[in-house]
């Protein structure tokens, strides 16, 4: 379906589960689509799933203006008006942890439980970002993808699971170029480190032990700003845990979604 946001951007939303069940809503990682969660979306049958795409990626329209992150996070606020829903819980993974933490520091009250999965509130590498948005432009994403699933990949994860990793692949050369430079802005930009304390949600911070992306000591620290926040530390995993352990990130989520943090 498709959801018209308060700034005129039509959004790729994907529905599931019973219409009265308790929502929970997913949001993606750079380069990822709603397929990104299709293992957590048949686990959870007695949620109402909710799967979107942000601006510019996916089946999501692009957004004129540059991409910030309360807008994005207001992104998710229109999805929820527009399914009638109230309180949702909230799962996002890097990118999508990131708007998390925004949506609980600005929307608190319309969130349940917010999961922070493998994420940082800032990422202080303007010239990183610069020449990353450089290179999409001028190249497209096909160079892009393979360093960055390396670095976010437990080693030998392409050859032991050839077919999960061309998925991923296919998502991210999928990712319009322009959607993509959006997130990388988004994610440049953006600096959540000093919002941290004033998110009173219930928090649940997954980190992977083998992740490259986000030191334990990030995860630590938020752990440490968020008021009522909880620090589960899966081992074996990287950067995409409900793709490289979908059973254990999925046991963490239930887990923490039933009693809380």
């Amino acid at each position: 379906m498709q959801v018209e946001t308060t700034d005129g951007v039509m959004l790729s939303v994907t529905v599931t589960g019973d219409e009265d069940a308790p929502a929970l809503v997913f949001a993606n990682p750079l380069g990822t689509d709603q397929r990104f969660w299709e293992a957590q979306a048949a686990s959870f049958p007695d949620r109402r799933v909710i799967r979107f795409d942000h601006a510019g990626t996916g089946g999501s329209a692009e957004r004129s203006a540059t991409a910030t992150l309360p807008r994005t996070a207001l992104d998710v606020i229109d999805i929820l008006d527009a399914l009638g829903v109230e309180t949702a819980d909230y799962v996002g993974l890097s990118l999508g942890g990131l708007v998390g933490m925004e949506l609980g520091a600005t929307h608190g009250d319309r969130i349940r439980r917010l999961v922070l999965a493998h994420t940082t509130p800032h990422i202080p590498l303007v010239d990183m970002w610069n020449g990353r948005i450089a290179q999409a432009r001028a190249e497209g994403l096909a160079n892009i993808a393979p360093p960055t699933l390396a670095r976010w990949l437990p080693d030998g994860f392409a050859d032991d699971r050839p077919d999960d990793y061309a998925r991923l692949v296919t998502m991210f050369t999928d990712t319009p170029v322009e959607g993509y430079v959006a997130c990388c802005t988004l994610l440049r930009d953006s600096d959540m480190r000093d919002a941290l304390s004033s998110i009173e949600n219930e928090t649940l911070i997954l980190q992977g032990a083998l992740d490259q992306a986000v030191p334990a000591t990030v995860a630590q620290s938020m752990a440490e700003a968020i008021p009522d926040a909880r620090l589960v530390t899966l081992p074996d995993a990287a950067h995409l845990s409900n793709i490289e352990r979908p059973e254990a990130f999925n046991a963490a989520l239930r887990q923490f979604l039933t009693t809380g943090a």
